[in-house]
């Protein structure tokens, strides 16, 4: 605090001299003089003077008191503005230091907006490129279960087909040549007992026959050596008779007996001709069994076939839901395939929605900065006016002697305010 208005203590009252004298009088001269001097009327006697001088001594010495008062709050003053201008310069580099860091921070949310940016494309592309894969896969598995269904439908319709008119024909045949069949086996198996059994008593007789010609054959073997031997007998008696009349009945008996086992040999061929003949009408009727029996293994073959191409028709049924089984196995990776893609695509998302957070809480950080900052400027603006209220009343370029390193930070201060101004409106 100072007083504003120093005339009372500077200049005296106009009935006050200018100076006085304090030297010590000797009381005794005073009171001589009080008592050997008249005081004239509208003159001060001594005693008043040295009471006046008296007041003005206790009035300087207030006005001294009042003085050094006034000195020591203009010390405080200086003191106080000291610290107002460090705290100014600090706050000043504050500011400098905030804004640094604004625009760094501002540098670091244009690179986080540029990479979440990019993020973003790069997610869209991702889901662009998945779907498309996503969507050509379930395309070209469709197309190829398609393909192999209508495929395995015409080979399977039209080995039912074929399987249909193969059994048809199969049991038409079948039917056919059983009856057939059954109607030859019969007739030839009753022929055959017939023959068989007729064949059996003729080759019986026959065997009898040959049994009792060959007897015969013996015997008469056994006649014609008797005979020849009596007729080597009846010979040499000849030859020694030298003539006998009976040489030429013997010749013809001899004769008849050769005729009559030509005869029997004869007959004897006829029967082992017969019995050949029906022996090799046996073989033909073998060989008639044979060959219905080979006509019912190729139709047994045949069932071959038609039980091959059922069983092929199965295969093939069974193809069909192996590749059914294959399709929905494609289905199920393709779905899972597009499932970890959405899951990828959804982990992207919550990174790229934990990264726009980030970035969102950075700009609240800005703002609240920001904020931060204006509440600087009004203090600052504040401690300015302040400053300025202060400058003006204690008058410091006139007065006190304010220093140029005290104007020149205060200019300074106010110099960095206006660029950071102009810096946060830009």
């Amino acid at each position: 605090m100072y007083i504003s208005d120093t005339s009372s203590v500077c200049n005296p009252p106009p009935h006050t001299p200018a100076t006085a004298d304090t030297t010590r009088t000797n009381p005794s001269s005073h009171d001589e003089l009080h008592t050997a001097v008249p005081t004239p009327p509208g003159f001060m006697t001594i005693q008043q003077h040295l009471e006046m001088v008296t007041g003005l001594q206790s009035e300087f010495i207030q006005m001294q008191r009042l003085l050094v008062a006034e000195q020591a709050g203009r010390i405080r003053l200086m003191e106080n503005f000291k610290e107002t201008s460090e705290e100014v310069e600090a706050l000043g580099r504050t500011i400098d230091e905030k804004a640094a860091r604004m625009a760094k921070m501002e540098a670091k949310l244009a690179d986080k907006n540029s990479e979440i940016e990019r993020l973003r494309k790069a997610v869209l592309d991702i889901e662009a490129a998945c779907e498309m894969r996503i969507r050509e896969a379930i395309t070209g598995a469709e197309a190829i279960h398609a393909l192999a269904v209508t495929e395995l439908e015409v080979r399977v319709m039209s080995l039912e087909v074929s399987l249909v008119d193969k059994d048809a024909e199969a049991e038409r045949s079948n039917a056919r040549w059983e009856v057939e069949i059954n109607e030859l086996l019969v007739d030839k198996d009753a022929e055959t007992e017939r023959t068989n059994a007729r064949w059996e008593v003729e080759i019986d007789g026959l065997r009898k026959e040959v049994a009792v010609k060959e007897v015969e054959i013996v015997q008469l073997r056994e006649e014609i050596a008797v005979k020849e031997e009596e007729a080597v007998v009846q010979r040499r008696a000849l030859l020694v008779l030298e003539q006998n009349v009976w040489t030429d009945e013997l010749d013809k008996a001899v004769e008849e007996r050769a005729l009559e086992e030509q005869g029997t040999i004869a007959a004897t061929e006829k029967l082992e001709m017969l019995y050949r003949q029906k022996v090799a009408e046996a073989e033909d009727l073998s060989e008639a069994v044979k060959k219905h029996a080979a006509e019912a293994q190729r139709l047994q073959e045949e069932l071959e076939v038609t039980a091959a191409h059922a069983a092929e028709a199965r295969s093939l049924r069974e193809e069909l839901v192996v590749m059914d089984e294959y399709v929905r196995t494609v289905t199920e990776k393709l779905e899972d395939a597009a499932a970890e893609r959405a899951a990828e695509h959804a982990e992207d998302v919550r990174q790229l929605q934990l990264a726009i957070a980030e970035a969102e809480q950075h700009a609240r950080a800005v703002a609240d900065l920001k904020v931060h900052n204006a509440q600087l400027e009004e203090h600052n603006e504040t401690l300015e006016a302040s400053l300025r209220r202060c400058a003006d009343e204690a008058d410091l370029k006139t007065n006190f002697g304010l220093t140029t390193t005290a104007q020149s930070s205060i200019f300074d201060l106010r110099a960095a305010m206006a660029r950071f101004g102009t810096a946060w409106d830009d």
